[in-house]
């Protein structure tokens, strides 16, 4: 419900100032007064102030309290389930079974990888084990050069782009090319 409502706030932003002028202006007509070029160009400086807040601000308000109904479902849901026998689980590295098994690939600088398969089979891991997050069990992994991984989920702290990008490495003029 909520990104319906988003869409349709979004694809009026452009038009509804200009359709609330204009019902304004018939209302102003037919209750019998006249319209002047003075009233005309006030009234839509007024509006023209007021548009942001009339046909983003307010309906974004609108769409989110639609997304925060949800959420507060959401965890009144989880609130009310019941209690949990807390369990301890153990894991190691020493694990005999393995996630992977029997790949080889090489990658040549300039080509384009995609891993994809379905949920479970092992797309993060083979990332993890390039990283040497995981552990090989067996065989080699052999990178030469630089890796660069992009995770999932972004992890950026609240500074400029520039100081989330270096992670507090020096700046280097002459490498930089942001």
């Amino acid at each position: 419900m909520a990104c319906f409502l988003k869409s349709i706030n979004l694809s009026v932003y452009l038009v509804a100032s200009r359709i609330i002028l204009f019902a304004c202006f018939i209302a102003y007509v037919l209750t019998g007064n006249l319209l002047t070029a003075k009233t005309v160009f006030v009234t839509m400086t007024l509006f023209n102030r007021l548009r942001t807040t009339l046909t983003l601000l307010f309906p974004n308000a609108i769409a989110q309290c639609a997304e925060l109904a949800v959420s507060c479902t959401r965890i009144q849901t989880f609130l009310e389930l019941g209690e949990m026998e807390p369990k301890t689980y153990n894991t190691t590295s020493d694990s005999p079974f393995a996630t992977i098994k029997n790949i080889s690939f090489n990658i040549n600088p300039g080509d384009l990888l995609a891993v994809i398969g379905p949920v479970g089979s092992g797309k993060s891991s083979l990332l993890m084990s390039i990283l040497n997050e995981l552990p090989v069990l067996e065989g080699s992994i052999r990178t030469v050069g630089t890796i660069s991984y992009a995770s999932q989920e972004p992890w950026s702290f609240n500074n400029s782009i520039r100081n989330n990008i270096l992670f507090g490495s020096a700046y280097d003029e002459h490498r930089a090319h942001y």
